[in-house]
């Protein structure tokens, strides 16, 4: 038996299990306090999550009052595993080339 792809949804959930957390990559939390030094929250803003992934940091970023967050990312199963997880953000399964004909704007904060 092959072990899944980390880039999939199962992969994605093994990783965040390792890391006794919520999110697939090492220093997420970090990374988004970083990003967001200097922004101001503001729950009536418009936030797009670009490659959400499993949901953690569109969850965090939306629990920490920086806005309503809309993700998006490519994997069905991943946006599937994140709405299980994640109901109160809202996720879209959709290529972000083609973010037009999923998502509806405009967005005042776009994060990757």
């Amino acid at each position: 038996m092959r072990p899944p792809a980390m880039n999939s949804a199962t992969g994605k959930r093994l990783l965040a299990l390792v890391r006794d957390g919520d999110y697939a990559h090492p220093g997420e939390e970090e990374a988004i306090q970083l990003l967001l030094a200097g922004v101001r929250p503001d729950g009536s803003r418009r936030v797009l999550d670009a490659g959400c992934g499993c949901g953690g940091t569109a969850a965090w970023v939306q629990g920490h009052g920086y806005g309503a967050v809309t993700g998006i990312d490519v994997d069905a199963g991943t946006v599937r595993l994140a709405g299980e997880r994640r109901p109160e953000v809202e996720l879209v399964t959709g290529d972000l080339q083609r973010a037009a004909d999923v998502l509806r704007g405009p967005f005042a904060l776009i994060y990757s």
